[in-house]
């Protein structure tokens, strides 16, 4: 079966698997995000892990996810100079994910 990633599925893809290691949902969300072709649950799954992001009450796991969040932007940032409309998406939701931590 052929799945068609759209930019902020990549961009989950991405960022989780990133936190593969440092969050313990990270896996199985991973899987989810992966396997889903339908855009309007991965948004709905973006604004689920969001919450489950910001609940994580250790405060060194949260130090942790907070520090490969800023990898994976500081990574994109530097490689990507010429933005468009994907990498303006995936600022923003690494943006959104950093505001509350």
């Amino acid at each position: 079966m052929f799945f068609v990633m759209t930019s902020r599925k990549k961009t989950l893809v991405k960022i989780l698997k990133q936190l593969v290691g440092y969050w313990d949902l990270a896996e199985g969300f991973l899987a989810l995000v992966q396997n889903m072709e339908n855009e309007e649950f991965v948004e709905e799954l973006y604004w689920f892990i969001k919450k489950q992001i910001m609940e994580v009450e250790d405060k060194q796991k949260k130090k942790q996810i907070n520090e490969q969040l800023r990898k994976i932007k500081k990574y994109k940032d530097t490689v990507h100079k010429v933005e468009n409309k994907e990498h303006k998406e995936a600022d923003e939701i690494l943006d959104d994910l950093l505001v509350d931590m």
